[in-house]
């Protein structure tokens, strides 16, 4: 396959390490010189077809981005402090996007936000948001068992089925302070992303698996019409429905109002 990434920093280049193996075509845009094995292309030379585009860009630096481990309490408040420069990012590609016959693959943070701004912004294409695979991977580590989430990448609520909130939060704090910790002492797991990105990309085009991912909803409990991150059902290379999973009380509230943040946070930009 041929993709084509917007972006093309240290993430974005483990990623393409991991394509590059299982012999895909990448193409890459960037604004800034990258010293990469991969060669940048202009928008006048892209090839006719390419099968995704993969987002990739982010607005702060990585030195910025660790810095912010420091004062920042979650991992979710780290994401979305790159929500305006990156929707800033968005605007400046939208023509292109709508022009590409190419589904849209979003990595860069605030994944949810940028998933929905995009669906908006390109009305004809298929946005899916990588982000939620990391977060299930996080808290399955955690716990010592798989487990479900759902929600906000960064925010995710992990399916315990617990009747106490507070089992969710103090979860949701080791969850979080293991990704600050190791950050601090190890720098940014680009090689992480780049494997849980290559098992996320074969899930989406294999015949049958379970794909943890953003991507538009038309109801599910409570909400309805956005994009928030799910496990789905892959069918055939195409994702089919929300796997059947159920929440309870507490899961359902913490959706909810996952739902009315994400909408809350892109209120000022969809105006």
């Amino acid at each position: 396959m041929r993709l084509l990434f917007i972006g093309f920093g240290k993430t974005a280049q483990a990623i393409a390490k991991q394509l590059k193996r299982q012999n895909h075509e990448i193409f890459f845009i960037s604004k800034s010189k990258k010293e990469t094995e991969f060669n940048p292309i202009n928008d006048d030379e892209l090839p006719l077809e390419i099968d995704y585009v993969v987002l990739a860009f982010s607005s702060i630096t990585d030195a910025e981005r660790k810095n912010l481990t420091q004062k920042l309490g979650t991992t979710y408040d780290l994401r979305h402090a790159e929500l305006e420069g990156n929707i800033a990012i968005v605007d400046d590609y939208v023509d292109l996007l709508n022009k590409l016959d190419s589904k849209i693959i979003v990595v860069s943070n605030p994944v949810d936000e940028l998933v929905n701004y995009i669906d908006i912004k390109c009305p004809e294409k298929e946005v899916i948001g990588f982000g939620m695979q990391l977060d299930v991977k996080r808290f399955s580590v955690v716990l010592g068992f798989d487990i479900d989430c759902v929600g906000l990448h960064g925010d995710a609520i992990p399916l315990l089925n617990s009747e106490n909130k507070s089992d969710y939060e103090a979860l949701s704090k080791r969850v979080d302070f293991a990704l600050f910790e190791n950050v601090r002492v190890n720098g940014i797991p680009y090689d992480f992303a780049g494997l849980e990105f290559v098992k996320f990309f074969n899930t989406l085009n294999s015949r049958r698996g379970t794909l943890y991912a953003s991507c538009y909803v038309d109801a599910f409990y409570d909400i309805n019409k956005i994009c928030l991150s799910f496990p789905f059902e892959i069918i055939d290379g195409s994702i089919s429905q929300i796997k059947n999973i159920k929440l309870n009380v507490i899961e359902r509230d913490k959706l909810y109002n996952s739902a009315k943040k994400l909408r809350e946070n892109l209120s000022s930009y969809l105006k």
